[in-house]
């Protein structure tokens, strides 16, 4: 694995080619935590004596060789370990709140910006008020565009006034079932960008008994580390089964968990209140009683 970080895009490095920093190609670790509909954060340590290691800085964009899009907030450094941190760019969305045009208390909505359309029109509208079109310059990003797209609730709406942006598509997103994502997009024909679009979800769980297995082996080539593990510290084998909650009326009967109770160290008991029959306990296993 590997990665590559770059400086955001800007009219003097309006290319990815012209933003890059450097590559990082020793890694000793990488997780990513991805959400449908919210920021997802990732955390990724290099050791310190990585060649790019002098190059590295935050308010930086990430790009690995498996596709993940992310955005350098922190760096902490050990003895031996740079840790880098961060979140994918859907955080880009949380540096912005949803203001509303001028004009807005003049048609009655009370400072409120709002929106119709389908639930995907509504999102993009807002993320192309707050970002790609605002009207202060400072508060667009160089390269963001928004692919618009009519999926969702077909008549949906929306009035938001100075809330966290990402807040406002994760509502809209979530009441319609859909998601969005923002990506680093390489096009050397249209021009290089932060590409925001909203997207339907994938029901995997569809024709899944007709499609063709999957095994996960060593020797198929597409596992890339195997382990295995057993243990008996959960184990119960010698269930004493109590009916009667009077300590002095109370009938014990142990039940077995296969032909026999485990002996010696072997045995590991427990115990468990029912609420069946006497004769009941002897004929059948404890799994059949009703537990109080």
């Amino acid at each position: 694995m590997f990665a590559t970080l770059y400086k955001p895009l800007s009219e003097s490095t309006p290319t990815w080619a012209e933003a890059k920093i450097t590559d990082i190609f020793k890694i000793i670790s990488y997780s990513y935590t991805k959400k449908f509909y919210e920021v997802g954060s990732f955390s990724m340590v290099i050791p310190v004596n990585e060649p790019s290691a002098e190059l590295l800085e935050t308010n930086a964009f990430l790009a690995t060789n498996d596709g993940d899009y992310l955005f350098v907030t922190g760096i902490k450094e050990t003895e031996n370990r740079i840790t880098l941190e961060g979140y994918d760019l859907k955080y880009l969305l949380a540096g912005r709140v949803t203001l509303f045009p001028t004009d807005a208390q003049a048609v009655g909505t009370y400072g409120y910006y709002v929106t119709k359309g389908t639930t995907g029109e509504c999102i993009c509208d807002i993320v192309n008020h707050n970002i790609t079109e605002a009207t202060n310059p400072d508060r667009r990003i160089y390269g963001f565009s928004v692919n618009s797209s009519p999926v969702g609730i077909p008549n949906d709406t929306y009035m938001t006034r100075l809330e966290p942006l990402d807040q406002v598509v994760w509502a809209l997103c979530k009441n319609a079932g859909i998601g969005y994502d923002v990506e680093m997009r390489f096009d050397p024909a249209f021009g290089d960008s932060i590409a925001f679009r909203v997207i339907k979800p994938t029901d995997r769980s569809e024709n899944q008994t007709d499609a063709p297995k999957v095994i996960f082996s060593k020797r198929f080539l597409n596992v890339e580390a195997l382990s295995r593990e057993t243990g008996v510290d959960a184990e119960k084998n010698a269930i004493y089964a109590i009916n009667g909650s009077n300590i002095d009326d109370a009938v014990v009967k142990l039940v077995n968990r296969g032909d026999k109770a485990d002996f010696g160290v072997y045995r590991r008991e427990t115990t468990v209140n029912v609420n069946c029959d006497v004769d009941e306990i002897d004929r059948t296993s404890a799994a059949y009683c009703h537990t109080r």
